[in-house]
């Protein structure tokens, strides 16, 4: 899902824009673009993304006066993938995220695994993924082995 937020900053030549919105799932991407037509695609779009809450901000610049209208494209990932982080302080910080293939469309018994996720203390698992169909959760596990301290 993609919303853009109210502009509030005429179009004016030279006169920067502030644009903003979010976008869900956060892993996507979007393609931005302005022009003074509401029937004429931007002759060139820029690609950004969002943040970990979804969401994004642009600064673009109108080389003209008068309306401005804003095309936003929502762009899905290629691959369907499962994403992991790891957060060895409660969840303060993350470390990289790990990616993972989450199986062809159709496919119900998709088992995703990550391993040799190290050993801590107040460990938090952060576990996000992105598709261009239907999925849900049916279950998670941790596998979890004592070790001699």
């Amino acid at each position: 899902m993609l919303t853009i937020n109210p502009i509030t900053t005429p179009g004016y030549t030279g006169v920067p824009m502030e644009i903003s919105g979010t976008i869900w799932p956060a892993t996507h991407r979007l393609n931005i673009g302005i022009t003074e037509n509401e029937n004429t695609a931007p002759a060139m779009m820029t690609q950004i993304g969002a943040n970990d809450a979804g969401l994004w901000s642009i600064t673009l610049t109108p080389n003209w006066t008068g309306p401005v209208f804003v095309w936003a494209q929502e762009l899905a990932l290629t691959d369907d993938k499962v994403l992991l982080a790891v957060s060895r302080d409660r969840g303060y910080s993350f470390e990289d995220e790990r990616a993972a293939t989450l199986g062809a469309p159709g496919q119900r018994t998709a088992v995703v695994q990550f391993r040799r996720l190290g050993m801590g203390r107040d460990v938090v698992f952060r576990l996000r993924w992105s598709t261009a169909y239907r999925t849900a959760l049916q279950g998670a596990f941790i596998d979890v082995e004592p070790c001699q301290s």
